[in-house]
């Protein structure tokens, strides 16, 4: 009964996730059409695939190899994008840290990916935004941190959710 209450839990919040993907997508209008955004699903987040599945047609998706650095796989598939509107990457996380795959990514860290995170900035519209979801990735004095510093060397919006 635990097991099954834990899993209804995830998959509420799984549904407001993708309620706030929906909205955000449609705030990133340029003379009606969609900009380019691109939706990055950890396959080791528990039934990834109804997220995958209720992510909209007009956002491409990518799922991350849990058992690799993930920071390296956003890197590498960015390579072949331009002008990406918004990155949304939805893992596991806690304050101040997002983990991708087997990359833990904080401030701690973030020097250690510089190549990977310039990639990435390349690849990201002159407004682009990084939009992390993740538990409590964003909370607390740590997590506030982690946003401002990927929004000031990075040159986009950071959210998290």
């Amino acid at each position: 009964m635990e097991l099954r209450k834990k899993r209804l839990s995830f998959i509420l919040v799984l549904s407001i996730l993708m309620v706030i993907i929906g909205f955000t997508c449609s705030t990133f209008k340029v003379n009606a059409a969609v900009l380019d955004q691109v939706v990055f699903i950890d396959n080791s987040i528990p039934d990834y695939e109804v997220l995958v599945d209720s992510i909209p047609l007009s956002l491409k998706v990518v799922v991350l190899d849990g058992n690799k650095d993930g920071v390296y796989q956003i890197a590498d598939y960015l390579k072949k994008q331009r002008n990406m509107s918004a990155i949304h990457i939805i893992s596991h996380g806690k304050a101040g840290k997002i983990h991708i795959g087997t990359a833990a990514l904080s401030v701690k860290t973030l020097q250690s990916y510089g190549e990977q995170l310039t990639v990435i900035r390349e690849n990201l519209a002159e407004t682009g935004d990084i939009l992390l979801y993740g538990c409590y990735v964003g909370n607390g004095e740590k997590g506030e941190q982690l946003l401002k510093e990927i929004a000031q060397n990075y040159r986009s919006r950071c959210g998290s959710f």
